[in-house]
């Protein structure tokens, strides 16, 4: 597939499998896209979240697959880092000390080097049995499964334990709201957030410094 036209801030249609969580009960969305704009997207985010309340699980299905870089290790840091971000604390209520963001980048690199030994449990997809490995931080799980799609799926969750997921490829993408079969842009994502009774996440997170992000100030000396 050749690139969108310049200056568009969009990815072409997809044409690979997706996955989402099934069964879900609650609001499904698209949360956002992965990969160069103009050029066709490298992951793609599906947002699912209960109904009344802030648990969730996102679904990150990849496309890219790392020169020099092993898929699991590709795959574990992406979706820590994503976690990590997810994770951080109102800025009016909390402030980072200087060095905070490259210690958090450092931990989220070093935990992915050791990306075999995530715990893992069994996770099923379209109705086969797969592993999921998974590693916590601050107030949710990061996760991946290698051998499923183009190049395996990236999981970022709260409040929704690793070992109950079983996910399916959409069939019926218009449950998440977008027609994957026409260009999609980014600039939708950001019209989506302004309508009424939008189902994202409610961020920031929290307005606390979760122990596991003291550790790492501590850790660092960041005082």
């Amino acid at each position: 597939m050749g690139p969108a036209p310049p200056h568009d801030r969009g990815h072409p249609p997809i044409d690979f499998p997706f996955f989402g969580v099934f069964p879900w009960k609650g609001p499904t969305w698209v949360e956002f896209y992965e990969g160069a704009l103009g050029y066709p997207m490298t992951t793609l985010w599906l947002g699912h979240r209960v109904e009344n309340g802030r648990a969730h699980i996102s679904v990150g299905t990849n496309t890219y697959r790392p020169g020099g870089l092993e898929l699991g290790e590709e795959l574990a840091f992406g979706s820590l880092f994503t976690l990590s971000e997810r994770m951080r604390p109102d800025r009016t209520a909390v402030e980072f000390p200087e060095g905070f963001n490259k210690a958090q980048i450092d931990h989220v690199y070093e935990s992915s080097q050791g990306w075999r030994e995530w715990p893992t449990v069994p996770c099923e997809v379209d109705g086969r049995e797969k592993v999921l490995s998974h590693r916590r931080y601050a107030w949710g799980w990061a996760g991946f499964i290698c051998d499923v799609g183009v190049a395996g799926v990236k999981l970022v969750a709260v409040d929704v334990e690793p070992d109950i997921i079983a996910l399916r490829t959409v069939r019926t993408p218009q449950t998440y709201g977008f027609d994957p079969s026409q260009r999609l842009s980014v600039s939708d994502l950001h019209e989506q957030a302004d309508l009424a009774g939008d189902a994202r996440l409610p961020l920031p997170w929290a307005d606390t410094v979760h122990p596991d992000q003291q550790a790492l100030i501590d850790h660092h000396g960041l005082g």
